[in-house]
C-alpha cells in the first residue's frame, strides 16, 4: 500500500499539472469552453481544454469523452493523448494509459512526462523491468529538452520502489539516495526523509542512510 501511495502522488504532478485550481474556475472555464465549441464544433484545442477541466473535478469519463474527440480532431496532439491518459489512470485502466502515453511519445520522443506516465502504469500491472526503463528515461532528460527536471527526483524514487521489489536492495537505496539529494536541492525537507525510511525498509544497513541523514540535517545548522 505504501508504494502504490508513493506512485499516485507523483502521478497527480505528472497529469493534473502543478497549479490548484477551484471547483468554480473550472466550471466556469467548461462554460466558456462549451460555448466555443457551440461556435465551433471542429476546435480541438477546445476540447482538450475542457477535458483538462473535466480531469481538475475528476469528472474522468467526461474527461476522456472531450480528450477522445480532440484527438480525432487532431490526431497529431500528443498533449491530448496524455491527458486521456491521465484520466484513464484513476479509472484504473492501465494498458490504456500505455498505450496513450505511447502514442504521446512517438508524437514527441523528448517528453518525459509521458515516460513517467507510462513507467507509472507498468508499474501498477507488476512490469516493473518496464517501468524501470521508463522512469531511466526520465532521470536521463536533460532540463533544457523537458520541463520535468522537477519530476527526477520522483522518477529516482519510482524506479528505487520498482528495484525493491525485484528485490534489488542496493539499487533501490541508491535511487531514493538520489531522489533525497534532489529533495534537498528543491527545499523538500520532508520528501528527503520519506527517502531515508525508504532506504531503511529496503537495507537498514545501507551506508547510504546515514550519509543522507547527514545531509539533511547539516542544512539545519
Amino acid at each position: 500500500m505504501k508504494k502504490t501511495a508513493f506512485l499516485v502522488i507523483f502521478l497527480v504532478v505528472i497529469f493534473a499539472a502543478a497549479n490548484i485550481c477551484t471547483g468554480q474556475i473550472q466550471s466556469d472555464r467548461i462554460n466558456k469552453l462549451s460555448k466555443i465549441i457551440e461556435l465551433n464544433p471542429k476546435d480541438a484545442d477546445a476540447y482538450r481544454g475542457r477535458g483538462y477541466a473535466y480531469y481538475l473535478l475528476r469528472e474522468y469519463p467526461k474527461a476522456i469523452e472531450d480528450y477522445t474527440k480532440a484527438i480525432e480532431l487532431n490526431p497529431k496532439d500528443a498533449d491530448a493523448y496524455l491527458g486521456r491518459g491521465g484520466a484513464y489512470f484513476y479509472l484504473g485502466e492501465y494498458r490504456k494509459v500505455i498505450d496513450d502515453c505511447t502514442k504521446a511519445i512517438a508524437l514527441d520522443p523528448k517528453d518525459a512526462n509521458a515516460y513517467f506516465g507510462r513507467g507509472g502504469a507498468y508499474f501498477y500491472l507488476g512490469e516493473y523491468r518496464k517501468a524501470i526503463d521508463d522512469y531511466t528515461k526520465v532521470i536521463e532528460s536533460k532540463p533544457e529538452e523537458s520541463d520535468v527536471y522537477k519530476h527526477r527526483s520522483d522518477a529516482y524514487r519510482s524506479r528505487g520502489l520498482a528495484y525493491e521489489t525485484l528485490n534489488f536492495p542496493t539499487k533501490a537505496c541508491d535511487d531514493f539516495y538520489n531522489a533525497g539529494l534532489l529533495y534537498l536541492k528543491t527545499r523538500e525537507k520532508a520528501e528527503a526523509l520519506k527517502c531515508v525510511d525508504l532506504m531503511k525498509d529496503a537495507d537498514p544497513r545501507s551506508p547510504l542512510i546515514k550519509k543522507l541523514m547527514n545531509k539533511i540535517y547539516s542544512r539545519d545548522k
